[in-house]
């Protein structure tokens, strides 16, 4: 369905010069304002945390309040409601922003509401989209709660990121040994590797004590010691 959206810059101090809305009567769900608040004509950036709604005046008297929505660059979007619609005439405006204990309004605008011609009749008005003042808390606890959300989601992925930035820097170096006994190292970043060594160590010398190994006299000795541990047999000798 078509829908159509008015951009309107609405402040909060000077009398607004943005001229009459034009709507037409009885029109449902297709009409909306795009709305830049400012404050003596210098842009306000309304946080994504506020709350947003439009204050409407019928001609016979009746008021109403609806919510809206904060666009990303701050703007705010609001309906232009079928209760705003019902009547033809004149309807007074103006766009309340609500963030915690604290309110701002708009100077006051207005939306020029031509007669249908045709009245409508058989059809049942099912917008009644009246702010309930009493659950604007809720709204922002669970905008709150999802910008909390958000901000974890994102600081989740920053911290993924930083591992995987730390993974790909990370310099494994491998070991190999040669059938000589020598160490060497490889690695996968291209960097200089450890200097290669033998495992093995240096050959190794016995000391000669008589030239490999006893002596003349540890050989007399031994000799001597072994017969003397010998039995000994009357009448004969070994």
């Amino acid at each position: 369905m078509a829908k159509f959206i008015k951009e309107l810059t609405l402040d909060v101090v000077r009398d607004n010069i943005c001229g009459t809305v034009s709507a037409k009567q009885n029109d449902i769900d297709s009409r909306f304002i795009k709305a830049k608040i400012t404050a003596e004509r210098k842009e306000i950036k309304i946080s994504p945390m506020s709350t947003v709604v439009i204050n409407a005046l019928r001609p016979d008297g009746e008021s109403s309040g609806f919510a809206g929505t904060v666009n990303q660059d701050g703007t705010v979007n609001v309906p232009i409601t079928s209760w705003m619609l019902s009547l033809s005439g004149s309807v007074k405006c103006d766009i309340s922003v609500y963030d915690g204990n604290e309110k701002l309004t708009t100077m006051p605008f207005f939306i020029s509401v031509e007669e249908n011609l045709y009245n409508g009749e058989g059809v049942e008005d099912t917008e009644e989209f009246g702010v309930l003042w009493a659950l604007i808390s809720d709204v922002q606890n669970m905008k709150s709660e999802e910008l909390e959300r958000q901000q974890a989601e994102e600081l989740r992925i920053s911290a993924e990121e930083e591992r995987i930035a730390a993974e790909s820097q990370r310099t494994t170096f491998l070991p190999s040994v040669s059938e000589e006994g020598i160490i060497s190292w490889t690695n996968d970043k291209g960097l200089e590797n450890p200097v290669s060594v033998s495992i093995r160590g240096d050959d190794g010398y016995t000391p000669i004590r008589g030239t490999d190994y006893w002596t003349d006299a540890d050989k007399s000795e031994i000799i001597s010691e072994v017969l003397n541990s010998l039995p000994y047999a009357e009448g004969g000798v070994f």
